[in-house]
C-alpha cells in the first residue's frame, strides 16, 4: 500500500491533476478552493402569490462570478464530477431549511439533444443527491421534456416564457397527490421551473416547491410576469 501511494504521489508531481474549472495544478482534489463557491441557503416564500405554480424557491449560490464559471464548466465541458460535487453542496445546505419536506423529488428534465451532448442531466444528479441525503424517493422520469424552439440560455429573458410553453408533461400515476420538490440547476427568470411546475400540477401533484443550485440576482423581478404566464397557461 505504501509503495502504491508513493508511486501515485510521484506521478502527481510529474503529471499533476488540474482544477476542473480553472485548470490550476492540484494534488489531491478535483477543484481548487478559489473555484468552489461558498454555500448560503436563500429561501423565497411565495404564498402571497397564489397564481404561481410553485409555493417557494430556494437556492445556495448567486449566479455570477465563481458560480457561473463552475456551472458553465459543469454543463458545457461537461463534468459529471462537478455535478456530483454540486449535489453534495446543495443537499448539505438543505439541512439548514427548517421547513424542508416533500413526498417526491423530481428533476427538471433536459432535452434529448442536451442529454446526447452531456450523457447526463445535471438536474437529475442534483435531485438524486438530495433524495439520498433525506432518504426520499426520486423519480427522474416523472417529467418528460417535449423540446423547445431554442435553448433557453440563447434567448433574451422575455422570450424564455414563450419558448418553454408546453415544454413538459408529467406522468400522472407518478406525481398524483404528491408534494413535489422540483430541482433545477439555475433559475434565471423562473420560466422553466414555472412550466415544469404547471405540468406537475396538471399531473395531479398536490403542491410544488422548487430548489435550485443557483439563481440570478434579478429572477424575483420576473415574478409578476411569471404569475401572468402561469395564469394564462392554466386557462388553456
Amino acid at each position: 500500500m505504501r509503495f502504491a501511494q508513493t508511486v501515485t504521489n510521484a506521478l502527481e508531481l510529474i503529471l499533476p491533476r488540474c482544477c476542473l474549472v480553472c485548470q490550476r495544478p492540484l494534488l489531491h482534489s478535483s477543484i481548487c478552493l478559489r473555484c468552489l463557491p461558498m454555500t448560503h441557503l436563500v429561501v423565497v416564500n411565495l404564498d402571497d402569490r397564489p397564481n404561481l405554480p410553485f409555493r417557494s424557491a430556494c437556492s445556495v449560490w448567486p449566479y455570477h462570478g465563481v458560480v457561473r464559471n463552475f456551472i458553465m464548466t459543469m454543463k458545457y465541458r461537461p463534468s459529471l464530477t462537478l455535478a456530483r460535487l454540486a449535489a453534495e453542496q446543495l443537499a448539505d445546505a438543505l439541512l439548514e431549511h427548517p421547513q424542508f419536506k416533500c413526498d417526491l423529488v423530481v428533476p427538471v428534465p433536459t432535452s434529448p439533444k442536451n442529454f446526447r451532448k452531456r450523457l447526463f442531466n445535471q438536474s437529475g444528479i442534483l435531485a438524486q443527491g438530495i433524495a439520498k441525503k433525506f432518504d426520499l424517493p426520486c423519480d427522474t422520469l416523472a417529467l418528460r421534456h417535449l423540446g423547445c424552439a431554442a435553448p433557453q440560455a440563447s434567448l433574451a429573458h422575455k422570450a424564455r416564457f414563450q419558448n418553454v410553453k408546453r415544454s413538459f408533461e408529467s406522468r400522472h400515476n407518478s406525481v398524483a397527490e404528491k408534494s413535489v420538490l422540483l430541482v433545477d440547476d439555475v433559475i434565471t427568470t423562473g420560466a422553466t421551473v414555472a412550466s415544469a411546475s404547471l405540468a406537475l400540477l396538471k399531473g395531479g401533484a398536490s403542491c410544488v416547491n422548487v430548489v435550485a443550485l443557483a439563481t440570478s440576482d434579478s429572477w424575483t423581478s420576473y415574478l409578476a410576469a411569471l404569475q401572468e404566464y402561469s395564469y394564462q397557461r392554466s386557462l388553456n
